[in-house]
Parts: C-alpha cells; sequence; structure tokens
C-alpha cells in the first residue's frame, strides 16, 4: 500500500499567484510617467472663434523678476526702470484691474526688490505680488 506524503504536487493549486500582475502594473506605470511629459507637452493648437457678445477680460497680470545681477525683465523681456514705468503708468491708466507678481532672487537685496514695489505704487498698481516658493 502505498502512503501519501505531504511532499506531492499532485494536489490542486488554490492559489491567486500576483507576482507577475504587480510586475506588469509596476512596468505600465513606469511607461506613464515617463510618457505624460512628452503628452502634456503636445497641446492642441486651435484658432477659436470670436462671439458678437463677448468682451475681452478686463484684468492683465504684469510680470516683474529680478536677477542675482540686478537686471530686471518686465514680461520676460529685459528693460530698464524708465522704460518699465512708461509702460506700467499706461497699464494702470488702461485697465485700473491690472495686477503685478514681482519674482527676484533670494540674494537680490531687499532694498531693489522694496524700490519696484514702490515703482508699482507710483505707476498707480496696487494690486501686486511676491512670488515665493
Amino acid at each position: 500500500m502505498g502512503v501519501k506524503t505531504s511532499d506531492d504536487d499532485s494536489g490542486i493549486m488554490s492559489d491567486i499567484n500576483v507576482t507577475p500582475f504587480v510586475d506588469i502594473t509596476l512596468v505600465l506605470l513606469i511607461i506613464f510617467m515617463v510618457a505624460a511629459p512628452m503628452i502634456m507637452n503636445q497641446a492642441i493648437k486651435v484658432n477659436l472663434p470670436k462671439a458678437s457678445t463677448g468682451q475681452a477680460s478686463d484684468t492683465t497680470t504684469v510680470a516683474i523678476t529680478i536677477k542675482k545681477g540686478g537686471a530686471v525683465f518686465l514680461n520676460g523681456k529685459e528693460a530698464d526702470p524708465s522704460e518699465m514705468e512708461q509702460f506700467l503708468r499706461s497699464e494702470a491708466k488702461a485697465n485700473k484691474e491690472v495686477r503685478a507678481i514681482v519674482s527676484a532672487d533670494s540674494e537680490v537685496s531687499h532694498g531693489l526688490v522694496v524700490s519696484y514695489l514702490d515703482l508699482l505704487n507710483r505707476c498707480g498698481i496696487s494690486k501686486y505680488a511676491v512670488s515665493v516658493v
């Protein structure tokens, strides 16, 4: 008579092996993480129609950036203080709701940043924010 031992592998396996599923899921996650920035950069450009009853938005935002060496940029273009003052005055005159965002390098002196905030006030722009990380 044969004695059945516990080492016999002929029985039915009732456990589900999830290791291959986890492996495939992790590989797909990595693929999507790598591909997502490429997909996001390819925005579809659409020429939107103009509505005859629509109104243009009155809110304008002006960006002032002060770099470490003291170079100042207005909306991404380098500008000197006289050009900047003229532009800011015309923006404030054209739109009372104009806003400004001031971004300065952490090594720029506090006094220089305050002088540009003062320039905004002199030009009539009282709504501004200082950009931080």
